[in-house]
């Protein structure tokens, strides 16, 4: 079996943990599967078309406290909404690990294939488990 390449490796582990963040939020936010209320502006939206919301890019991409669920309007059209985003980081997870994923998204990540691997078979398993609640 051919190995896959690490770039497109990457954007499949992107997909399926995107997928996770969208399904964990609806969860969390509505107690449904198929709702979700964006962290920033707070509406409701149907899962399919709720984003995965970076509070920053790079390092931190498959940190689970980095992305939340997000309208698109909030994630593309106002660029993530960081005026609303940050007061919901600093309530949720407080300023120190804000910090943390601010240090992490200065050091690009170089992913090795198994650990795309891991990361894809990890977030794969979690889909199931929230799947079955």
């Amino acid at each position: 079996m051919k190995k896959q390449s690490i770039p497109s490796l990457k954007k499949k582990a992107e997909i399926i943990f995107h997928r996770y963040i969208r399904l964990r939020d609806c969860l969390t936010t509505t107690g449904t599967l198929n709702r979700c209320h964006c962290i920033t502006c707070g509406k409701s939206y149907p899962f399919e078309t709720i984003q995965a919301g970076h509070f920053y890019h790079n390092g931190a991409d498959f940190d689970e406290r980095n992305l939340h669920g997000q309208c698109v309007h909030c994630n593309k059209y106002l660029h993530g909404n960081a005026i609303e985003y940050y007061p919901k980081m600093l309530s949720i997870y407080g300023q120190e690990v804000i910090d943390e994923l601010a240090q992490m998204k200065r050091q690009p990540q170089k992913f090795t294939v198994e650990q795309l691997e891991k990361i894809i078979a990890e977030t794969k398993e979690a889909i199931v488990y929230i799947e079955k609640l």
